[in-house]
């Protein structure tokens, strides 16, 4: 294996540790409506996770250790967890939702991209949904609303944009190592099809004071590099 090679898979390796520490970090938040007390592992557990394919395709979903699916959304992120309203607070609107299906109590739990394939109580619920949709069809699924950014800067702008800001805080021997960025692109994306990138892709960029994300301001999001 190359230089470039192994310089790519200690980066891809390095971000997956970082984005699951990242999406974890606010575990003990995680939304629970209990009105009757019960013991928490007797409340049915709605997962929310995010799934991906050949490091490019991504989306994010809510799904019931039944088996029911309420959200399918295209596209993935570290914000994932409170885009999915897994965080207590984030999203009043699916805590509506869910409340309304699960009257008796509920709890929820995130499970990275990472864990996807390994997390036992997330493959007993896609059973479960592969045995209830070959028997009644779909569920219900709720699709969140695109978010509109007016003023949105192009994925090179913002890499570019990050890059000035980091570049700035280090010093002059860092500024000669590799800065690599990860870009992840949604899958109905045209420059997954050859042409003009018109989504907001996840960006990365292995710096060597750490992992960073940029915004879609192009402002790195790490306290490390920023601070």
């Amino acid at each position: 294996m190359g230089k470039s090679n192994k310089k790519q898979s200690g980066t891809i390796t390095k971000y997956k540790h970082w984005l699951r520490a990242y999406q974890l970090k606010d575990r003990d938040r995680w939304t629970v409506f209990n009105p009757s007390g019960r013991p928490l592992s007797e409340l049915p557990v709605v997962y929310g996770y995010e799934a991906m394919f050949k490091w490019k395709v991504s989306f994010v979903g809510l799904l019931s250790d039944a088996g029911d699916s309420y959200a399918i959304v295209i596209g993935g992120g570290i914000d994932a967890p409170s885009r999915l309203g897994v965080v207590s607070g984030s999203r009043p609107d699916v805590d509506q939702y869910l409340r309304a299906r699960h009257p008796n109590g509920y709890r929820m739990e995130f499970v990275p991209w990472v864990d996807f394939e390994a997390h036992e109580g997330l493959a007993k619920a896609l059973r479960n949904q592969a045995i209830r949709e070959a028997s009644h069809g779909l569920g219900e699924i709720w699709v969140e609303p695109p978010q509109v950014n007016p003023t949105r800067l192009t994925y090179t702008d913002r890499i570019k944009s990050a890059m000035k800001q980091i570049n700035a805080t280090l010093s002059s021997r860092d500024t000669r190592a590799l800065c690599v960025a990860d870009v992840r692109h949604d899958p109905a994306c045209g420059h997954l099809q050859g042409g003009d990138c018109n989504c907001e892709p996840t960006i990365a960029i292995d710096t060597p004071r750490g992992i960073c994300t940029v915004d879609r301001h192009g402002n790195p999001s790490l306290p490390s590099v920023t601070n």
